[in-house]
């Protein structure tokens, strides 16, 4: 599930549905539209995230719909993963992987949510996003299903500096997914 400014098109997502289909995994992939929607950008924040919040569960109601599946990964970033929270909570998820990509953390009950959901959690988090911080971060760090892995060079929008590139990125974020899911070889 895409942020406000980050869709499926973009480097790291575009990275994650080439390994998932590598590892002959079936792929659903959706896109918010939000910033294109005045009505949206304009309404109070409150509003916006009820409107993520259905969004997201409407999405795990549609993927239960879809039937049952051995394995089940959901990512999200930023809103998106306010959304796949929502997901989450709106079935029997508990053995999904989760993959929260720059969630943002700061006053939000997003860190909670990440918590308390049973199946295993990768956090990506760029070490240069507002959310990175050891106060939002330790207690994922503590929870025994969470695994968080901070990118070096990645701001919130996982953009391109004049250190790293946005290639560069996406395989530090690749290589973080690697390490905490074994991966079949390709071929």
């Amino acid at each position: 599930m895409p942020g406000l400014l980050y869709h499926c098109d973009k480097p790291l997502f575009q990275a994650l549905a080439q390994e998932f289909r590598q590892q002959g995994m079936g792929l659903l992939q959706c896109d918010f539209d939000y910033a294109d929607d005045p009505d949206f950008m304009n309404a109070p924040k409150m509003n916006q995230l009820d409107q993520i919040y259905r969004d997201g569960k409407s999405i795990g109601d549609l993927v239960q719909r879809l039937g049952d599946f051995d394995e089940m990964f959901l990512v999200g970033k930023s809103l998106g993963a306010m959304a796949m929270a929502a997901a989450l909570d709106s079935g029997n998820f508990d053995q999904a992987r989760a993959i929260w990509v720059t969630p943002g953390l700061q006053n939000s009950t997003l860190g909670d949510q990440i918590i308390a959901h049973p199946g295993r959690s990768l956090v990506l988090m760029g070490d240069l996003d507002p959310s990175c911080l050891p106060e939002t971060l330790a207690p994922l760090r503590e929870a025994v299903q969470v695994r968080v892995a901070v990118i070096e060079g990645a701001d919130h929008a996982f953009a391109a500096s004049d250190l790293f590139s946005e290639e560069d990125l996406t395989q530090a974020a690749m290589q973080a997914l690697a390490n905490w899911m074994p991966l079949r070889p390709h071929g």
